[in-house]
């Protein structure tokens, strides 16, 4: 029939990232989920994509050797046991949703990933992230339960008592009666 040329331009130019406190950033694509680990810790890396087709069901984290394709939205979840509350849930899925719903990215910020890459006068700007992170996440998050529960659990102490057996009286099998 005819070939269909589009006016958008197809390059896309790297995937984006939306973190545990709302913001938004792009990253490059050469970029694993290691990285992003080591640069948050105590916090897994998702799709979200995955979210929104698993309703109700626990979220699988991304392996650490998984290299993030560009184009696609991931989201930084911080690890707690028990269930997230639904207040913070609801606060990064709206965001990765209204992201993707978006043509133009007006939230997006375009902060390096890591603080070696930046220029010199983006320093600042890292320092103060830092100082509202690290301020946030004390609030927001208390200290996991699995640390909480470390200290209070007691060790299993084996039993060292004989063991006694029983004596079965053996049955007369029901042919020889």
């Amino acid at each position: 029939m005819g070939n269909l040329i589009s006016c958008r331009a197809s390059i896309t130019t790297g995937g984006k990232l939306v973190l545990s406190d709302g913001t938004i950033q792009e990253f490059d694509p050469p970029i694993s989920v290691a990285e992003l680990m080591l640069e948050h810790p105590q916090q897994f890396v998702i799709d979200v994509n995955s979210l929104t087709t698993a309703c109700g069901t626990k979220v699988t984290p991304l392996p650490a050797d998984c290299m993030l394709d560009p184009g696609k939205v991931y989201a930084i979840v911080p690890m707690t046991r028990g269930k997230v509350s639904s207040d913070d849930a609801r606060r990064v899925l709206s965001t990765a949703r209204s992201m993707l719903q978006s043509q133009s990215m007006p939230l997006l910020t375009r902060n390096s990933l890591f603080p070696g890459n930046c220029a010199t006068g983006d320093e600042e700007v890292i320092e103060k992230e830092k100082a509202t992170k690290a301020d946030w996440s004390t609030e927001v998050f208390e200290q996991p339960e699995y640390l909480s529960r470390e200290f209070s659990i007691k060790g299993w102490k084996p039993s060292l008592r004989t063991i006694e057996e029983k004596v079965l009286a053996r049955k007369v099998p029901h042919w020889l009666c």
